[in-house]
């Protein structure tokens, strides 16, 4: 007997899919489609998924044999190899990468020579009619009243909850009592475990960052996606590179899961059918007064930059002085985003990617690779000694609000300073990392503030305006009833103000335009990156990749490539290059057209 297996292991695109690999006679009876396996591959002991068993070979040379079997993994339910696959297709990706990415690693102790259960006790999936519900969110305890219904709808049938961060997974387990947490950050025996444990059913309740959208479930009832609009459901740093939200959808579907996504600015991309009986809100959000603050004014009165505008000083004093709560954001690290040469003018930039750096205390940081510098003593380009840090990072305004309220207890949250409890501060100061920070049961806040509209949002182009818009409502959400909310801008006609008194209309006015360039959801738009040792070889391959494109796939349409910020980062040449590709034309079709070492995102939402 024959198995054709899908090796768990980043294979260049152009390799092939699945290999033949004979089966030993003590694991025929196991081995079927969906059986993960041990095999030998490149030297290595590897994972595998079996796609198919059949009597012969079309491959002319002795064939390697299976070395085990992953007891209580295997095998998967019927509707996992399906969906896998067809995810490699929708990402623009290959299949083994996507099994490389879904498939737990096999510890040793899981890994047997022969067969040990009967097929007649894996269970099978369940079936039912799928239903998708899609909440503005007012507050965080409605959010956890939604997630608690869905819960309770799916009966004794599996839920799957998917949160952004890491951090996030710990405070929904405490929140919701009995439920099995999965993120990248566990052990290998852990992920193992839990995906046993969704195969098997002998979890009920799994909270999980975007990788548990991978977990083969054999009961799923119902899955949820808080705070849908995050960025950080998705997978940006690797290939194959995905949308644990379209993911949730194409699971939803393929196990007659009940689909809910909650979030207090919707992400526009899962609302094709427009903002009519789409998102909905579960009740009338709390009423809350609205306060915009023109920087420019306050400039001009000041005459100087101001970090927070007078009206705001005196709302934040009358809010503590009353014994209110109150929480100001400021989405930039550190205490400064620069070090300026004052005799040349040149930043202070990362040695490895040229970035730059930003200011810290007693360090510099690059937010690019992460890597840590001490303060500079003079200028590295001219060696000059007159440094100036220029722009306020959250720091900078923790610092001085601190020096305000002296007597308040203050707490200061980003990427650097986490924080856990936060209930016991009346100020909260810090970058939007602090809505991770903050557990669904936190106390809410009397006065929340966006410091500077559409700050650090590290976001261009057509999620510029959903990006900002999502801070604003997301602050609101915080908001006490008859809480203020005040918005620092330097622009008063901001289309993302809109989103405050008229989220729905936001919506339609934003997918109108969208769709009127063809951007996602009208589209989908591919994000190629290319990497290479030669400046020119990376530009030739990419010229030489649109013009095969341009004449292979008209309906596609290649933007011109542009050279990452920074150009050269970690010793390779990095180039991006934006491509719309309409609705009827398959992303993965330009994956063979690809060049080598170049990868691609596909951008659905």
């Amino acid at each position: 007997m024959i198995a054709k297996i899908v090796p768990a292991v980043r294979l260049p695109v152009k390799a092939g899919e699945a290999y033949d690999y004979m089966i030993p006679e003590n694991l025929a009876p196991a081995v079927r489609r969906g059986s993960v396996v041990v095999i030998p591959f490149a030297g290595r002991k590897i994972g595998g998924l079996v796609l198919a068993v059949s009597e012969t070979s079309t491959h002319g040379k002795p064939l390697k044999a299976i070395l085990g079997i992953a007891n209580g993994l295997s095998p998967l339910p019927d509707y996992v190899v399906d969906l896998w696959t067809k995810l490699s297709r929708i990402f623009a990706s290959t299949l083994p990468r996507f099994v490389y990415t879904a498939l737990p690693a096999i510890p040793s102790r899981a890994i047997v020579g022969g067969f040990l259960v009967p097929p007649s006790v894996f269970p099978k999936p369940a079936r039912g009619s799928a239903e998708k519900k899609f909440f503005f969110a007012n507050s965080s305890l409605e959010t956890l009243k939604i997630v608690k219904d869905a819960v309770a709808s799916a009966g004794e049938r599996q839920t799957l909850i998917l949160v952004p961060t890491v951090d996030e997974t710990a405070a929904w387990a405490k929140a919701l009592g009995n439920a099995a947490v999965c993120h990248s950050s566990l052990a290998t025996g852990a992920k193992y475990s839990l995906a046993c444990a969704a195969a098997a059913k002998t979890a009920k309740i799994f909270i999980s960052t975007k990788i548990g959208a991978f977990l083969p479930f054999s009961d799923l009832g119902a899955i949820v996606i808080v705070n849908a609009g995050s960025s950080s459901h998705l997978q940006e740093d690797q290939d194959p590179r995905f949308d644990a939200r379209v993911i949730a959808e194409e699971l939803a579907a393929a196990t007659g899961a009940a689909l809910t996504a909650i979030d207090p600015m919707p992400p526009l991309g899962m609302t094709p059918d427009g903002s009519e009986g789409r998102w909905q809100f579960a009740n009338a959000p709390a009423p809350h007064e609205t306060i915009i603050h023109d920087l420019h004014d306050a400039a001009r009165a000041a005459k100087a930059r101001v970090l927070v505008c007078d009206a705001l000083e005196t709302a934040i004093d009358e809010t503590v002085s009353a014994g209110g709560r109150a929480l100001i954001v400021l989405n930039r690290r550190g205490v400064s985003t620069a070090y300026v040469c004052r005799d040349c003018g040149a930043m202070v930039n990362c040695g490895a990617c040229g970035t730059a750096l930003i200011v810290h205390q007693d360090r510099m940081s690059c937010p690019s690779c992460d890597r840590l510098y001490p303060l500079p003593d003079n200028c590295p380009k001219c060696n000059g000694l007159d440094l100036k840090a220029i722009g306020s990072g959250s720091k900078t305004l923790f610092e001085a609000l601190k020096k305000r309220h002296p007597l308040s207890a203050i707490a200061h949250v980003d990427r650097d300073s986490w924080q856990t409890n936060l209930d016991a501060a009346q100020i909260v100061v810090g970058t939007t990392a602090v809505f991770a920070s903050l557990p669904p049961t936190h106390l809410q806040f009397d006065l929340v503030a966006d410091a500077l509209m559409g700050a650090g949002q590290m976001k261009s182009g057509i999620w510029a305006t959903e990006s900002a818009a999502r801070v604003a409502r997301t602050l609101a959400s915080y908001l006490a009833p008859g809480g203020q909310l005040h918005i620092q801008t330097f622009d008063r006609a901001a289309p993302a103000l809109a989103a405050l008194a008229d989220p729905s209309g936001f919506i339609a006015k934003e997918l109108e335009e969208r769709a009127a360039f063809g951007y996602p959801p009208s589209g989908e738009l591919v994000i190629v990156y290319g990497a290479g040792d030669d400046e020119e070889t990376v530009w030739k391959q990419t010229a030489g990749f649109v013009a095969t494109v341009n004449s292979h796939l008209p309906l596609v349409k290649c933007q011109t490539p542009t050279w990452s910020r920074p150009k050269k980062f970690r010793g390779k040449f990095r180039l991006t290059l934006a491509i719309k590709v309409p609705h009827g034309q398959n992303p993965h079709d330009l994956v063979q057209y690809l060049p080598t070492g170049f990868f691609a995102e596909v951008r659905k939402i």
